[in-house]
């Protein structure tokens, strides 16, 4: 089936430790084979945006194909509008890519082991162009938001899993934690602004629409995951606390070094 290959993005897989291309329009992954499929579909690709451009319809049936090429408005747009063939354009879905990868890398370290970041690391392989093609600005800006969405996903990895044994099941004892430990709010608020786009509950699926099972909660649950015991999310919560008492830290010097420089500024136009 072509149609599931033309919107692949590149994602984690974290069940399997590998990188896969997955089809937004099925929800399936359709793995990385470089065979005659994926070049037809690139093909189709191509012509489907240009009719995009042009504000021409493109449809998975031949007859609605013809009437939809007409010089004149047939309506057929609106009455098979689930024949329709849409394609995002390509940095739509370069943005999914980056959204999906900081959401899956996250889980992928999560739930793996010491080989995990070995794993991760191969991704710099499946995103550079073959030795026979030139790098594009499309490849360059992938490759670097990989870069990005790895270094991102490790300095989030603990918060999000505190966040995660706090709100999925666990036993009562660590759920309890939660108030007493960590300000909940706080800690989501430090991953989302570290991760934007980080796709953490069920909630943020159903505001992006197409990503249904996809967030780090549901991944977790698919696979079974262990919240930490009570004991460990207070080592967690500690953590945590540590990384918010730099950030005020930090927070409070840049505000007293601007109140500086503002004050020198005004000393020197007085002299």
């Amino acid at each position: 089936d072509l149609i599931q290959l033309l919107d692949p993005i590149v994602r984690y897989d974290a069940t399997t430790g590998l990188y896969k291309k997955y089809s937004q329009s099925s929800s399936e992954w359709v793995g990385l084979r470089p065979d005659d499929g994926i070049v037809e579909a690139q093909r189709i690709v191509q012509h489907v945006r240009k009719h995009q451009n042009h504000g021409r319809y493109t449809f998975n049936n031949q007859i609605l194909a013809f009437l939809g090429s007409l010089p004149f408005d047939t309506g057929i747009a609106e009455k098979y509008e689930n024949r329709l063939v849409r394609v995002k354009e390509e940095h739509e879905m370069i943005a999914d890519e980056y959204i999906m990868l900081k959401t899956d890398l996250v889980v992928g370290l999560i739930s793996g082991d010491e080989k995990r970041d070995e794993q991760i690391m191969k991704g710099f392989d499946v995103f550079s162009p073959p030795p026979d093609r030139k790098a594009s600005k499309g490849d360059k800006l992938r490759s670097k938001q990989l870069k990005t969405a790895i270094q991102l996903s490790k300095e989030v990895q603990r918060p999000v899993e505190l966040l995660m044994s706090l709100g999925i099941g666990g036993d009562s004892s660590s759920s309890s934690l939660s108030s007493d430990t960590v300000d909940i709010t706080s800690l989501e608020k430090w991953i989302r602004s570290q991760a934007p786009g980080i796709l953490l509950y069920e909630d943020d699926e159903k505001r992006n629409g197409e990503w249904k099972g996809q967030s780090v909660e549901s991944q977790l649950r698919k696979m079974a995951w262990k919240p930490h015991t009570a004991d460990s999310v207070v080592d967690m919560a500690g953590h945590w606390r540590n990384i918010e008492k730099k950030r005020k830290i930090r927070d409070s010097l840049i505000v007293a070094s601007g109140v500086l420089v503002s004050f020198a500024g005004m000393v020197l136009l007085n002299k």
